[in-house]
């Protein structure tokens, strides 16, 4: 009896521990094709934030937040991009970049535009630009759009 209840003891422990470390849960968007899942759907203007402490950027982002109110971005298959602010759509070209961390918008313009992806799931687009300001020095803005 005592070996038949060291033996369930230690299946019990061994399920446990199976159970605990060789099941990790996967975000239903690990799988998801990122191509898939930026051009799914019609992305709204939720937030633009910086880290930078200048009060002069921070206010230039938030006047930048403001007129964005309700700004959506449509990015499409074929490498295209609508983004509509205050009711006017901006047309462009869209791509991502060799590793796919980054999106490129109108490469090859004087408007290029490159974003590091920091979250791109099936409900969140978040995107930060680094611009390179004469006055102000380098400062981050990052964009989040929401479904």
């Amino acid at each position: 009896m005592k070996n038949f209840l060291r033996i369930y003891s230690l299946v019990i422990i061994a399920f446990a521990l199976f159970n605990i470390t060789g099941c990790e849960k996967k975000d239903k968007d690990d799988d998801v094709d990122k191509k898939d899942l930026i051009t799914s759907h019609i992305w709204n203007f939720d937030e633009l934030t910086t880290t930078s402490d200048s009060a002069d950027v921070q206010l230039g982002v938030n006047l930048i937040a403001a007129f964005m109110t309700n700004a959506t971005l449509s990015v499409s298959a074929n490498g295209t991009y609508t983004m509509t602010i205050l009711g006017e759509p901006d047309d462009g070209t869209w791509e991502f970049n060799a590793s796919e961390t980054s999106v490129i918008l109108d490469k090859g313009t004087v408007d290029e535009i490159e974003q590091q992806i920091i979250q791109l799931t099936s409900s969140v687009l978040e995107l930060k630009e680094i611009v390179e300001d004469p006055d102000y020095g380098n400062f981050d803005m990052t964009y989040r759009w929401i479904k």
